[in-house]
């Protein structure tokens, strides 16, 4: 049966005695008889897409903000949001579900002008769909690869990388925010204007991670301007660089995988 009477009973995840509303080990509340009711699940549901003590709209409206994940990361503050592995794990999620197709599909049109061994091959449909998958799978690498080229243009510091991982993580976060923000441009545009609304959604969002990775560097490092605008640029390019190379690999992973 649930608890009724804390101070008899012991905490579920670890076993102490409950004498409180909370947990003194672990912190967990106490079980409650209206703990699975539906009022209950939908209160719960609400308090964590909208309560104050939520962290989740301060965490997406902070990706728009240079640099202020990463230093309340960095200076300890772990309550305030959502730490970045989750985030990355979650805006990742939400891009290649829900973004993932219209952008594939501006690379995809690319792909059928290429020379004529192989647009038999970019035709299939499914041929086109192996590729997608290991594009995704790769772009996977690319915070690491990063945080590795953040941690060399900050090599005088000697800080550790996992700070550089950090940053590269938030990053990789505002990419994805942002991207989903031009999504619904690609799915609404006339066939028409396709190339057009593609095309000024692919550079507008260039021209913010552009600003976003200088403002970043700025606030997250120091430093004066030139060397933040400098390795802004060097971080987008290597981006930049990193989506095509893993557009190049998934293609040689279905070369080599296919039947």
């Amino acid at each position: 049966s649930l608890m009724t009477d804390p101070a008899t009973t012991l905490c579920p995840s670890c076993a102490a005695p409950l004498a409180a509303p909370y947990c003194a080990a672990c912190g967990q509340r106490a079980p409650r008889s209206a703990d699975f009711t539906l009022k209950s699940f939908v209160k719960q549901l609400w308090e964590e897409v909208s309560g104050s003590d939520s962290r989740l709209w301060q965490t997406l409206l902070g990706l728009f903000r240079p640099g202020v994940l990463t230093n309340a990361y960095l200076q300890y503050r772990w309550r305030q949001y959502l730490p970045p592995l989750r985030l990355y794990l979650m805006m990742s999620a939400l891009f290649f579900l829900l973004a993932w197709g219209a952008y594939f599909e501006m690379q995809a049109q690319g792909m059928r002008s290429a020379p004529a061994e192989l647009k038999a091959l970019f035709a299939d449909p499914g041929t086109l769909e192996r590729i997608s998958q290991w594009t995704a799978s790769f772009r996977f690498i690319g915070v690491l690869a990063l945080g590795v080229l953040v941690a060399l243009l900050h090599w005088r510091k000697r800080l550790p990388i996992g700070r550089h991982l950090v940053f590269a993580t938030h990053y990789y976060c505002a990419d994805y925010a942002i991207y989903l923000l031009g999504t619904p441009f690609l799915y609404l545009a006339p066939a028409e204007a396709y190339m057009r609304v593609s095309q000024g959604v692919t550079f507008g969002g260039i021209a913010w991670l552009a600003w976003w990775a200088v403002l970043a560097d700025r606030r997250v490092y120091g430093g004066g301007w030139a060397g933040n605008v400098l390795r802004g640029l060097v971080i987008l390019g290597a981006d930049m660089m990193i989506s095509v190379l893993a557009g190049q690999f998934a293609l040689v992973a279905v070369f080599l995988t296919r039947g």
